[in-house]
């Protein structure tokens, strides 16, 4: 996909057609949107309305509610092809590098203050170029990718084990660029940041749409791939006018991966199977609501772990809040035992995934959500040196 609509000369999409038996084209009143043509001081110019305070603060998207925008496969199409004209059932729109311009507004939309950055035409650039262009730093290039994996989480999937291969274009095009590996949804030399998603919802407004671990296997639970539903990376996304990384401090030493490589060099499996081996601390903590709250006891070391066979837990008593909790799923945030893995500081925020032990395997987790650690939560971990440190899998 990546060849054929990557080296088009010029893609034509159907936007709202609801499916393959409708076309291009449906009856309008093209006076609503025609540009009025007018003489003005001996010169010939296009008389446009203002745009109003809602265009003004937001900018005016094209795309709401157009059926094509709402599938996932498409994604991936729109991002790749250099030149797109879209038709709209009022109008026909057009987008390339330079512009993106409708018949209303055909020397481009109103301008869109707080939208910093067009993450699409960024990315385009990256993947159809030979790199990063000039100026524009790595970090910047992976919160493109983030922005793309989540408008891609909000559209739909007829198959939804084609998770992983309706995006694969954009990836396969993005590693050569990068010259990073790809691994199940994240790239290895960011993969600090790749951990701290969010589902359902964004920080601030956890929830706010539904989602769930898929019910057979698709991806290891730390990618963003396992999950049905919205995924959100708005906390740790840079932006191109704060010139400063947002990666301050990685508090998780990653070992090593056991990938299923022939997945991974491929891209077009429905399936990765792939796992951290990490070295690090593990706190045992309990969720109280929306706060993860510290289990009575040590660190996890050589000490029996949760869903170990014969392992107790010493989780009779709980004191001192770390911080908030973000579910990777729908669940009662009160009855959740786990434990709690620092993983980076980002800009002002403390992060964390919340993992809890597999039955049967030693030192062998997977992940059930994010936490957000305060500054009382740091303590818990300020002073721990090296032989505090535990090795152990995240699958």
């Amino acid at each position: 996909m990546g060849d054929t609509y990557g080296n088009s000369t010029v893609t034509i999409a159907a936007d709202s057609a609801e499916d393959s038996s409708k076309g291009c084209f449906f009856p309008r009143n093209a006076l609503g949107i025609k540009p009025c043509m007018a003489k003005v001081f001996g010169r010939f110019c296009i008389i446009q309305r203002h745009a109003n305070d809602v265009e003004e603060i937001f900018g005016k998207s094209m795309t709401v509610g157009l059926p094509l925008h709402e599938r996932a496969w498409v994604l991936q199409e729109q991002i790749l092809a250099c030149r797109t004209i879209g038709f709209q059932k009022d109008q026909v729109h057009w987008r390339c590098s330079n512009l993106l311009g409708v018949e209303a507004h055909p020397q481009g939309l109103p301008g869109m203050p707080h939208q910093l950055q067009d993450y699409r035409s960024h990315l385009q650039g990256i993947i159809n170029g030979t790199g990063l262009y000039p100026g524009l730093r790595k970090t910047e290039a992976y919160g493109f990718w983030y922005r793309s994996v989540m408008d891609f989480t909000t559209r739909k999937l007829t198959i939804p084990s084609d998770k992983l291969v309706a995006i694969s274009g954009i990836a396969s095009k993005m590693a050569v660029s990068v010259k990073d590996d790809y691994i199940a949804g994240l790239w290895r030399s960011d993969i600090h940041i790749g951990l701290l998603w969010v589902a359902g919802g964004t920080i601030g407004f956890p929830m706010e749409l539904p989602a769930r671990r898929t019910e057979t296997y698709r991806a290891p639970s730390w990618s963003w791939a396992s999950i049905e539903g919205f995924i959100s990376y708005t906390h740790v996304i840079p932006s191109l006018d704060v010139p400063k990384e947002v990666l301050k401090q990685p508090l998780l030493d990653i070992i090593d991966y056991d990938i299923n490589q022939s997945a991974v060099r491929s891209l077009s499996s429905q399936e990765t199977f792939a796992a951290i081996r990490a070295k690090g601390y593990l706190l045992r903590i309990r969720t109280c609501g929306e706060r993860l709250v510290k289990a009575k006891g040590e660190l996890v070391g050589s000490e029996p772990e949760y869903g170990q066979q014969g392992g107790q837990s010493n989780s009779a008593t709980f004191f001192r809040g770390l911080g908030f909790f973000y579910p990777d799923e729908s669940c009662d945030r009160h009855s959740i035992e786990g434990l709690c893995a620092p993983v980076a500081s980002v800009e002002q925020s403390n992060w964390c995934l919340i993992l809890k032990a597999e039955e049967g395997e030693r030192h062998t987790y997977s992940r059930i959500g994010l936490g957000q650690l305060d500054v009382e939560g740091m303590t818990e971990f300020e002073g721990l040196e090296g032989p505090s440190a535990t090795e152990f899998t995240i699958v």
